[in-house]
């Protein structure tokens, strides 16, 4: 029999940790009742039935809890069309067509009449794959001569780091390297506060990206980092405890023994991994163990 270790899928999309646990020699389940679809393999993993590392004969099924208020609706692909030697009021109409935006740059001229100006040059090359709603750079000059004849290549940004900025920073910081910035929240978390934090982001920092594309971030109410005093969820309903913990700026994996693995409408917290007071950094994980019977 071969033995292989558990991975942490926690935070990952169902499909993800699908791909994660096929590479490890292992397939993952949900709890019964629900089954594999086009909704549920985008909802967010929050805890497994066997804990990190753990070894575990391959071919074993491991159980996955997820988060059904979390849904991370895979990015669309389009194909970029090639808008050079258009008029630009004809240009911005095809790339809304696809699904893109843009901005305009003109070639040092003044007094340019926008609308009746062509496309020069375009920011990412024709026939690229790139996420819906990215954006792409238009020169564009009254001369059609200026026109360039071979498309120019697909330009590349490198990723910042933008976790633990301010909200706002984060986009404009984002969008000055001609990245487009989408903000979401866990359910739970979506309070009315004059300043939220970034504490996850989609494309990791140093990645290189085509211009325009989608960087997704989490937002908290509280910064990365924050001294947080772990509270007592033992003996709570499950989704009690969790909204707890998530609004206090603490992360959870909920997991379970397999004699506890059975389906009920609810489950309750009885064991927690930080002791009640202990003094943790916001964005700390802090493991739930689950059961059907209150302690």
């Amino acid at each position: 029999m071969t033995f292989t270790k558990a991975p942490i899928v926690y935070g990952k999309t169902v499909q993800e940790a699908i791909q994660i646990f096929n590479d490890a020699g292992l397939n993952l389940v949900l709890p019964e009742g629900l089954l594999i679809n086009d909704t549920t393999r985008y909802m967010t993993v929050t805890g497994q039935s066997y804990e990190e590392n753990q070894p575990i004969p391959k071919g074993t099924q491991i159980t996955v809890y997820i988060d059904s208020t979390v849904i991370r609706t895979p990015q669309k692909i389009v194909v970029v069309p090639y808008v050079v030697g258009e008029l630009y009021i004809n240009a911005k109409e095809t790339l809304s067509a696809n699904g893109l935006r843009h901005q305009v740059r003109t070639s040092g001229e003044k007094d340019i009449l926008v609308d009746s100006a062509y496309v020069v040059s375009q920011s990412i090359a024709e026939s690229s794959n790139i996420p819906e709603g990215s954006l792409i750079e238009l020169e564009l000059s009254s001369k059609k001569e200026e026109i360039s004849i071979t498309p120019p290549a697909m330009d590349m940004v490198e990723v910042p780091k933008v976790v633990d900025l301010e909200e706002l920073e984060a986009v404009r910081v984002l969008e000055e390297r001609g990245l487009t910035a989408q903000v979401f929240w866990v359910t739970g978390t979506n309070e009315s506060l004059a300043q939220y934090y970034i504490i996850n982001q989609s494309i990791p920092a140093g990645s290189s990206v085509p211009f325009g594309t989608l960087i997704e971030l989490e937002r908290s109410g509280i910064k990365l980092g924050t001294p947080v005093t772990v509270p007592n969820v033992i003996g709570m309903e499950q989704t009690e405890a969790t909204t707890l913990l998530k609004n206090m700026g603490l992360n959870f994996q909920v997991w379970w023994t397999e004699e506890n693995n059975i389906s009920v409408e609810e489950y309750y917290i009885i064991n927690q991994s930080m002791p009640m007071d202990s003094l943790v950094s916001s964005g700390t994980v802090i493991k739930l163990e689950l059961s059907a019977t209150k302690p």
